[in-house]
């Protein structure tokens, strides 16, 4: 990719990480608390925005917790569920800062790889991982490599893995673009207007690991994406 030769770069001064999540009562404070580790090596100032998106267990009083220990972190609840996509979405538009982490709160992702992305401080607008080596079924990856094809094919984009839930944008490019997915093709979207707005993008490989199970068979089946 040929950065433009016109932006000079300079340090990331700030990252907001908002983290949807449903049923992650499991997940939720050894993923909180590592990526305020990962926060803490990489940038001056930081948040953890949790949105819980109408979890039925005991999601919500983990964050309310993890809220209480850590004046870094912040909870936004809703009444029920309505898709990772607009948690997310709720997400970016309470974020306060530089740019904005998506992080699947799943421990799918190392968030200590932040360091990875951050490493080209802000020459780009949106830092997107690909997970180098997929620890998937391989059902899971049949399916994946099908939808990329579908995407690649159909609305142009050359990324290796759209739906990789590890993303470092612009805040103030993710906040200009109209984003309405609800679900988790809010991936594909965000890559599609970026790329539409002539965002300056690059790939980054991240590690991955088995996805931790919840008890929602349909979000189990967008996330193996």
């Amino acid at each position: 990719m040929i950065v433009d030769p016109r932006r000079r770069r300079a340090p990331i001064r700030g990252i907001s990480a908002v983290l949807p999540a449903y049923n992650q009562a499991a997940n939720l404070t050894p993923v909180v608390e590592a990526v305020l580790d990962a926060l803490i090596d990489v940038v001056p100032a930081y948040e953890v925005i949790i949105v819980d998106d109408g979890s039925t267990d005991a999601t919500r009083r983990i964050a309310n917790e993890l809220a209480s220990l850590h004046p870094e972190v912040r909870v936004l609840h809703r009444a029920r569920s309505r898709g990772v996509g607009a948690a997310w979405r709720e997400g970016l538009a309470a974020a306060t800062k530089q740019y904005t982490l998506w992080l699947d709160p799943d421990r799918r992702y190392a968030p200590e790889d932040l360091a990875r992305l951050v490493t080209w401080d802000d020459q780009y607008d949106l830092m997107t991982g690909f997970r180098a080596k997929r620890l998937d079924s391989m059902a899971s990856r049949t399916v994946g490599v099908v939808f990329h094809l579908i995407v690649r094919f159909g609305f142009g984009l050359r990324f290796r893995d759209v739906n990789c839930g590890f993303k470092l944008a612009r805040t103030s490019l993710a906040k200009s673009l109209p984003l309405t997915c609800s679900g988790s093709a809010l991936h594909t979207e965000l890559l599609a207007r970026a790329v539409q707005a002539g965002a300056l993008t690059r790939e980054v490989g991240v590690r991955s690991f088995p996805q931790q199970r919840t008890d929602a068979p349909g979000r189990r089946f967008w996330l193996a994406l």
